[in-house]
């Protein structure tokens, strides 16, 4: 894997992270899960 995808692949782990957090607080706040 070249060096310069490692950052990109990086932000998209940290975008998946924060989209799946915000995907998990609003199932709680409308009461999915």
């Amino acid at each position: 894997m070249p060096p310069t995808s490692v950052p990109r692949f990086l932000l998209w782990m940290l975008a998946a992270s924060i989209a799946f957090a915000l995907v998990n607080l609003a199932a709680r706040y409308f009461g999915y899960l």
